[in-house]
């Protein structure tokens, strides 16, 4: 049967572009807490890392950040009105301001629901409340309070060690890098690159006009979610409501990468 609706919570997506996204996101904000996850007798272990970027780790951000304005700009988003979403080379533009609403709206939402202005201002500082209203979003002191959790890449590891270089792994290499700037910084010898094909089946964007694909679509990342840039949420919502689909999307006020927590509403 074709399916009716989707519900996606904190979609990981976009994965080719989602190293440039989280830079874009996070870059200048050095310091990291990072999930470790281990294997141990055949359970699972996770514990917090901390640590800062060194110089090596800032250049990659950099240039990372670099890359995301020219491909946001690429795709021709617009907004409810038809407006352009853009960056410019710094990483500013309707898109990030596209972004931030939806932390505004998330703000707001909690105001309308009785939560003190004074107080949700004294404890969020990169927000801007005029009387029961956010009138402003600072993005950057809102990722810098947020706090990055991955290093550069966030996805697409140099040492070919993380979830996603496995997940673009074949029968002949467990692991494979899938983005050109990974591939062409690999900290490993000989490592592989993943085909056009296989980086193309995880990428939502390439199928959103294919009759089968689903009218209706509710999308959830919290304001807390670190694991992938709240852009990749933002454009999958942008492409999908410009096809002509029908999207709820929002970020629920001081959640973190998590599902099945409004199952209610």
């Amino acid at each position: 049967d074709d399916i009716y609706a989707v519900s996606a919570y904190c979609p990981i997506s976009i994965l080719e572009h989602a190293d440039a996204a989280y830079e874009w996101e996070f870059n200048g904000v050095h310091d990291y807490e990072k999930m470790d996850i281990t294997m141990l007798d055949y359970k699972v272990e996770r514990k917090l890392v901390k640590g800062t970027l060194d110089a090596a780790e800032q250049r990659v951000s950099d240039e990372l950040k670099a890359q995301f304005p020219a491909y946001v700009n690429s795709l021709g988003l617009k907004n409810a009105q038809g407006e352009p979403l853009t960056l410019n080379a710094d990483g500013s533009g309707s898109f990030r301001d596209y972004v931030a609403a939806f932390v505004a709206a998330a703000a707001n939402a909690e105001l309308q629901k009785g939560a003190d202005p004074a107080a949700l201002q004294a404890e969020n500082p990169w927000l801007t409340i005029d009387g029961k209203r956010v009138k402003n979003v600072d993005f950057a002191a809102y990722a810098k309070a947020m706090g990055r959790q991955k290093t550069p890449p966030a996805f697409d590891a140099l040492d070919l060690s993380s979830g996603e270089n496995q997940l673009f792994g074949d029968e002949h290499q467990d692991t494979r890098h899938f983005t050109a700037y990974s591939a062409a910084n690999s900290a490993v010898k000989g490592a592989g690159s993943a085909g056009r094909a296989a980086v193309k089946t995880m990428n939502p964007l390439y199928y959103i006009s294919e009759k089968t694909v689903p009218q209706h679509w509710r999308i959830r990342v919290g304001t807390k979610d670190r694991d992938t840039s709240h852009a990749i949420a933002a454009i999958l919502a942008a492409k999908l409501q410009n096809s002509g689909k029908n999207v709820d999307m929002a970020m629920p006020w001081g959640v973190p990468h998590s599902g099945d927590y409004d199952l209610d509403e």
